[in-house]
């Protein structure tokens, strides 16, 4: 039974030598390109979640009474619309939380507050679709009250990935296709580079015939020393013959 491949063939070390550093570098290129995107994606998600964040801020201010209050909604439509994927809430310690139309008649569960760090923090909680939400939030001390408010907004990590897992796709096939190319390349440039061997060998046949008694022919550089090689053993052996 005759083997699919012959590793005995240079021509088949050659091609296959090709086709797996062809692969790796594919592989390591398709992975490295996949990170830089979704990562340059996240962090146009994390700029826009900053905004929502202080656009919120910006439109709060404290009543009278010491309650919180919004003296115009947010500039994100979806914050109006039920179950958008896109909420923002305003806690304090005690109160009941005021919340974005988006959370109907939900919450957003945030950590402990025992839990915080100063600044801004970001986490992942579930959300009311038990749907993975990216939060940010900050406390805040705003004018006329002395008491912190807790401002979180939140994203559906699913736009994140919306917008990544088209690229990953488009990027395999992209780089399945270069593949094949590269490696159909490499298999006519291998074809093409072992020529001069296969001339060398009709060569020898001649000779083995009769019809020439040396190489001859315009072999390539490095195949060069190898027929005048050929050659000078035929002209040895011929002087052995004649004596």
């Amino acid at each position: 039974m005759k083997r699919p491949f012959n590793t005995r063939s240079l021509a088949t070390r050659l091609i296959l030598g090709s086709a797996v550093w062809i692969v790796a570098a594919l592989v390591v290129g398709g992975l490295l390109l996949a990170g830089l995107f979704q990562g340059h994606v996240q962090r146009i998600f994390d700029d826009r979640q900053v905004i929502m964040l202080d656009s919120l801020i910006v439109v709060t201010r404290v009543t009278d009474k010491g309650e919180i209050e919004l003296t115009r909604p947010p500039g994100d439509p979806e914050f109006e619309r039920p179950l958008s994927g896109r909420y923002w809430q305003i806690t304090r310690e005690g109160d009941t939380p005021i919340r974005s139309r988006s959370l109907w008649d939900q919450t957003l569960k945030l950590p402990d507050a025992k839990e915080k760090a100063p600044g801004r923090r970001q986490y992942i909680v579930r959300g009311p679709q038990d749907e993975e939400l990216r939060v940010l939030e900050r406390d805040i001390t705003l004018p006329g009250s002395d008491k912190v408010f807790r401002y979180a907004v939140a994203i559906d990590y699913a736009e994140v990935e919306g917008l990544v897992q088209p690229f990953i796709i488009t990027l395999a096939w992209s780089l399945g296709v270069l593949g094949i190319g590269l490696v159909i390349g490499a298999m006519v440039q291998v074809r093409y580079g072992l020529r001069p061997l296969g001339h060398i060998r009709e060569a020898l046949s001649g000779i083995r015939s009769g019809r020439t008694d040396r190489l001859e022919g315009d072999f390539p550089t490095e195949v060069t020393p190898l027929a005048d090689e050929i050659n000078l053993l035929l002209e040895h052996i011929g002087q052995v013959v004649d004596r």
